[in-house]
């Protein structure tokens, strides 16, 4: 797993198209799994701050007990121009160091997101990220570029 610096240091030309699609107090979609095993999806505001991507839950959002039980989850951006995607596969560490949490709300406030003062707050750490842009978009020979990166950190 990795922090989004160590990522960006990686493969700064996929941070650059995540940058884009998961800009300050946008939308993303955090995929977490139910008590049953069932995949759940949650509407999140992502921030990043310090070099890190965080994601801030409310207090009665089912989204945290899935988040401690089982910290696997996926967040996807909205597509972007030309139905660009931006994909992480991540853990989620729960925030609990005060001087962490407050790491957070300072990143929060700098970017415009509403902080819960009683709701948990998750970093997420990177395991793979995936991209996805399209050339030709639209066109009858509309093809795919995908690329990957893949944490070597675990």
């Amino acid at each position: 797993m990795a922090s989004w610096a160590q990522f960006v240091r990686a493969r700064p030309d996929l941070a650059e198209v995540g940058l884009g699609l998961l800009p300050p107090c946008g939308i993303a979609f955090l995929g977490t799994v139910r008590l049953d095993g069932g995949p759940r999806v949650h509407p999140v505001c992502p921030v990043l701050g310090e070099g890190r991507l965080f994601v801030g839950v409310g207090p009665d959002s089912p989204k945290q007990h899935d988040l401690r039980r089982d910290p696997r989850c996926v967040l996807h951006a909205l597509p972007g121009d030309d139905d660009a995607e931006f994909v992480i596969r991540a853990c989620a560490v729960e925030v609990s160091d005060p001087d962490q949490r407050r790491l957070f709300e300072d990143a929060c406030r700098r970017a415009g997101v509403n902080v819960e003062a009683d709701g948990p707050a998750f970093e997420l750490l990177l395991d793979r990220v995936d991209t996805t842009v399209w050339e030709n978009c639209g066109q009858p020979d509309t093809r795919p570029i995908r690329d990957r990166w893949t944490s070597t950190l675990a």
